[in-house]
């Protein structure tokens, strides 16, 4: 029998009969599956739960013998979410042989070049689209604290609407110099700016040109820090967000520092700044989730 394809609405109390029976197969050794993600599986279900759930060309895979081979993740969120969605049904998947070797139909899932959220973002139109991503989770990261938390196109295309027109001044004022333009610098600076505009303007300018600039000056101390802490990795990258933050506390504040230690209290006063906004951000990315298992 060929594999047939359908539309169909999958309901709470339908994925969790689906997928007992499959933890079950597996538990008899039917077929191996991979580890289960609970962040994967939460981003779908917040999804769900905001109404931005789409049927594409991915869904749910079931084999000849009726056993589901692909989409367990898009079942717990379906559980996990509380909402009915449809989704695409594959069924009657088979495995093949050639030349004496076993194809396992499961092998040929999820195995292409996936896209990046900047790369997405460049085919939905948007300019500078690398620097919008990462400036925007760089945002996403400052007002819900650093949490371990996948952030979708969707989500960061819904943070972009909220920060567009800081963004681009940021980029901007910093002459969009390419060196300069990276997550940890534009996410601060368009929290900064959304407050404190003319002084966010000035501190690009400020940082671009390091001219005139008084001994102490916070634009002095996160040159420094930036120049002998090279930022690889998330890791890094959110400590120099927090540098950047914390410089810009003192730049507003008008306090001389020489240096810039490790330290939350920047990050924690752009959020006390931006309450209002930071709790839409939190919403965006599901922090106010609430999880429908039984």
């Amino acid at each position: 029998m060929k594999p047939a394809a359908t539309i169909e609405l999958i309901t709470p109390e339908w994925a969790v009969k689906t997928l007992e029976k499959h933890e079950d197969e597996i538990a008899r050794g039917e077929y191996n599956q991979r580890p289960f993600s609970e962040a994967t599986a939460q981003t779908y279900a917040v999804a769900m739960q905001n109404g931005h759930w789409m049927v594409n060309g991915q869904g749910l895979m079931f084999d000849d013998k009726g056993r589901m081979r692909d989409g367990r993740h898009r079942l717990w969120a379906v559980v996990m979410s509380g909402k009915s969605v449809e989704m695409l049904v594959t069924r009657n998947c088979s495995d093949r042989e050639i030349g004496g070797l076993t194809l396992h139909v499961v092998d040929t899932v999820d195995v292409g070049r996936a896209r990046s959220v900047g790369q997405q973002l460049a085919i939905d139109g948007v300019q500078s689209a690398s620097k919008v991503s990462t400036a925007c989770r760089a945002i996403g990261r400052i007002c819900t604290g650093f949490p371990n938390v996948k952030i979708t196109v969707i989500q960061i295309r819904q943070i972009h609407d909220m920060f567009k027109e800081n963004l681009d001044k940021v980029m901007d004022g910093l002459h969009n110099s390419g060196r300069l333009l990276t997550g940890y610098m534009l996410g601060p600076l368009c929290l900064y700016r959304n407050f404190q505009p003319g002084n966010a303007d000035q501190f690009c300018w400020d940082y671009f040109t390091m001219e005139n600039l008084p001994t102490g000056s916070p634009v002095i101390a996160l040159q420094k820090y930036l120049l002998n802490n090279i930022v690889t990795g998330s890791s890094r990258a959110d400590d120099a967000t927090r540098a950047v933050a914390l410089a810009l506390k003192h730049y507003d504040a008008g306090v001389k520092i020489n240096a810039l230690r490790f330290s939350s209290v920047g990050t924690e006063w752009l959020v006390e700044k931006n309450r209002p906004v930071a709790a839409k951000v939190k919403t965006i990315l599901g922090l106010n989730f609430r999880d429908h298992r039984p």
